[in-house]
C-alpha cells in the first residue's frame, strides 16, 4: 500500500495499491513538500542523480494513473488525484474535461493551480524547442554574438529570427534559449528542470534559478541549486491547503543568499559587470496613456537619486498644500515623479541655452512630436491622436498637448493609402526638406518589431547608392542604427513597395512588411465615422445594410 502525505498537516490520502518500495532519493528531492511513506520503511539516507529520481517518480505516477478511473470520481476527488499527475498532455486532457462552473471557490484554486503547472510544462517545452533550434544551426552568419551576463548565446542575426518567430522581445527570447539549455535533462540545472516537470515548482521559480546561476561555473551553479531547491519544492494538500508553491520573490532572495555564501567573489564581479551595463529604458502602458522609466544604477547611486528626489518632493508637497489648502495632500510617489520631471526639464533648458544639445538630422533641440487631425484639434471630432514613438492617445490628451506646443507643421496624407504626400515648408530651410519628409513618412524604424523613433534614426537607401540607388523619397526610408547595420552587412534584405511599405526578409526567409505609420491615422478618419467620432447613422434595413 502506498500512501502520499501532502504538506505538513499529516493528512493522508490513499491513491492506490502499489506494492512498490520507494527509492529514498525521492524523499530527498521532493520530501520538503511531499512526504512519501510505504509499507517498507525508507533507508535513513540515500543518493541518486536527478534523472533516476525523475524516472522512478514518473513510473509511480504512471501506475497511479493506470489504476484509477479519474473520470468516474467526484470533482473534489478528481482534483485531489490530479495533483499526483505530472504536467503534460494527460493532465491537460483531464483538466479540459472538468466543468469549472461546477467547482466551489476552494476547488477553483486547485483547478487554477493545476493549470499553472501546465503553463510551466508548456513554457519548458517552448524553451527546449528554442534551444534545439540554436543547436541545429549550420553555418551561422559572421555577426556579433548576442550575450547575456557574459554568456554567449548565438549570433545577433539568428537571435533576431528566434525573437521574430516566437513573438518575444530579443531579451526574452534569449532567456528562453538559456532556460531550455539549463533545465534540460543534461543541463546544469537538471534537478530544477525535473522539479518543474513534476509540478513541484512554478515556471517563475524555475526561471529564478536560471537567472541566479547564469554565468556561474557549473559546480557553483549546482551548489547554489543544492542549497535552495530542497526548500523550494512542494505540493498542495487539497484538504488542508498546506504545501503551496514558493513564489519568485522568495526564490530570488534565497538564491542570492546562497550565492553569497558559496562564491562571494562572483557576486562582486557581477556587481561590477552590471554597473558597466547601467542603463535607462522606457516601457509603455498604452491602456493608461502612461510610461515607466527604469534606471539601472549601482545601489548607492540609485539611493542617492531616490533620496534627492525625496528631498525635492518635500518642497513640492509643501507648495501644493499652500496653493491648495482644501485639497488632498499630494502623495509622496506623485511628488517624486514631479520632482524628477522638474529636474530633467531644468537640465534640458540649461543644455539648450548653452548650445550643448548635439544636433541630429539637422535638429538641435529636444522635441516630442504629437499628431492629430485638424477637426480633432478644433474640437469638431474626437479621433485618436498620436505621440511619435509612443503610439495612439485619446483626443483629449492630444488637444491638451497641442495647447502647449510652440511649433506647428502641416502634414498631408493620401486619404486611401495613408501614405505621406506632402510636408509643409513652414519650418526648415530648403536643404532640410527631403530629410524632414523621410523622417515624417517613417517616424519609427521601418522594421515592424522595432519601435525606435526619430530623431535617433538613420536615413537609408533601399537600393544602395553604390548600386545606382537614387537619393529620393522613392528610395529612402528610416532605420535605427542596429537594423541599418544588419542591412548593410546583408544579414537582411529590404524592398520598398509601391504603397510606401517596406518588406524585410531574414536570412532564413522570414518576411515582415511594415504597416504605414500614417495608415492608422487615416483609417480613423475615413472608415465610415461621423465628424463627432460616433457613428449614429440610422438604418432602415437589418445588417449588413
Amino acid at each position: 500500500m502506498l500512501w502520499i502525505t501532502c504538506g505538513q498537516s499529516g493528512s493522508e490520502k490513499t491513491l492506490g495499491n502499489m506494492g512498490k518500495t520507494l527509492d529514498p532519493a525521492i524523499v530527498l528531492v521532493y520530501g520538503s513538500g511531499m512526504t512519501l511513506n510505504s509499507t517498507t520503511p525508507p533507508m535513513e539516507s540515500a543518493s541518486a542523480d536527478s534523472s533516476a529520481v525523475q524516472s522512478q517518480f514518473e513510473a509511480i505516477i504512471a501506475d497511479i494513473v493506470w489504476q484509477h478511473s479519474i473520470s468516474t470520481h467526484p470533482v473534489q476527488m478528481r482534483l485531489g488525484e490530479l495533483l499526483a499527475f505530472p504536467p503534460g498532455p494527460k493532465l491537460l486532457d483531464e483538466l479540459r474535461r472538468i466543468n469549472a462552473s461546477e467547482l466551489a471557490p476552494d476547488q477553483r484554486l486547485i483547478y487554477a493551480h493545476l493549470w499553472e503547472r501546465c503553463v510551466g510544462w508548456v513554457n519548458d517545452q517552448a524553451a527546449a524547442a528554442a534551444a534545439g533550434f540554436i543547436d541545429a544551426i549550420e553555418n551561422p552568419p559572421e555577426a556579433r554574438m548576442y550575450t547575456r551576463s557574459g554568456v554567449e548565446i548565438v549570433d545577433e542575426i539568428t537571435m533576431d529570427e528566434v525573437a521574430i518567430t516566437t513573438g518575444l522581445s530579443t531579451n526574452k527570447a534569449a532567456m528562453r534559449i538559456i532556460t531550455g539549455n539549463a533545465l534540460a535533462v543534461d543541463g546544469v540545472l537538471a534537478d530544477t528542470g525535473a522539479a518543474l516537470r513534476a509540478g513541484r515548482i512554478s515556471w517563475e521559480v524555475a526561471t529564478a534559478f536560471v537567472d541566479a546561476t547564469l554565468g556561474l561555473d557549473d559546480d557553483v551553479a549546482r551548489a547554489v541549486q543544492h542549497r535552495v531547491l530542497p526548500r523550494a519544492v512542494s505540493v498542495i494538500d487539497p484538504d488542508t491547503g498546506a504545501g503551496c508553491w514558493r513564489d519568485r520573490a522568495w526564490a530570488v532572495r534565497e538564491l542570492r543568499r546562497a550565492l553569497i555564501a558559496v562564491d562571494p567573489d562572483t557576486v562582486a564581479k557581477r556587481r561590477a559587470e552590471a554597473t558597466a551595463r547601467r542603463f535607462v529604458e522606457i516601457h509603455f502602458h498604452h491602456s493608461t496613456g502612461t510610461a515607466t522609466l527604469t534606471a539601472q544604477l549601482p545601489a548607492h547611486q540609485a539611493m542617492e537619486v531616490y533620496d534627492t528626489l525625496t528631498a525635492l518632493a518635500t518642497r513640492i508637497r509643501e507648495t501644493h498644500l499652500t496653493s491648495n489648502p482644501d485639497a488632498r495632500p499630494l502623495g509622496w510617489d506623485a511628488a517624486r515623479a514631479d520632482a524628477l520631471l522638474a529636474a530633467i526639464r531644468a537640465a534640458a533648458d540649461t543644455l539648450t541655452a548653452t548650445g550643448q544639445v548635439p544636433s541630429h538630422q539637422g535638429k538641435a533641440r529636444i522635441e516630442v512630436g504629437v499628431l492629430l487631425d485638424l477637426p480633432t484639434l478644433l474640437g469638431l471630432a474626437n479621433h485618436p491622436g498620436e505621440i511619435l514613438g509612443y503610439g495612439p492617445i485619446d483626443p483629449h490628451y492630444a488637444r491638451l498637448l497641442a495647447a502647449h506646443g510652440d511649433t506647428w507643421r502641416r502634414w498631408t496624407t493620401d486619404p486611401v493609402t495613408g501614405h505621406l504626400l506632402d510636408l509643409g515648408r513652414t519650418r526648415y530651410k530648403p536643404h532640410q526638406h527631403l530629410r524632414d519628409y523621410i523622417l515624417a513618412a517613417y517616424p519609427e524604424c521601418s522594421v515592424p518589431e522595432c519601435h525606435r523613433h526619430a530623431p535617433g534614426l538613420d536615413i537609408d537607401h533601399v537600393i544602395a547608392w553604390s548600386d545606382t540607388g537614387d537619393t529620393s523619397a522613392a528610395n529612402l526610408h528610416a532605420m535605427c542604427w542596429a537594423d541599418h547595420q544588419r542591412k548593410t552587412l546583408n544579414h537582411t534584405r529590404v524592398r520598398m513597395n509601391a504603397d510606401g511599405t517596406i518588406t524585410h526578409t531574414t536570412r532564413h526567409g522570414l518576411t515582415r512588411t511594415s504597416e504605414p505609420y500614417w495608415r492608422t491615422m487615416t483609417d480613423n478618419l475615413t472608415h465610415g465615422r461621423s465628424p463627432s467620432g460616433d457613428d449614429n447613422t440610422e438604418h432602415d434595413d437589418p445588417p449588413p445594410f
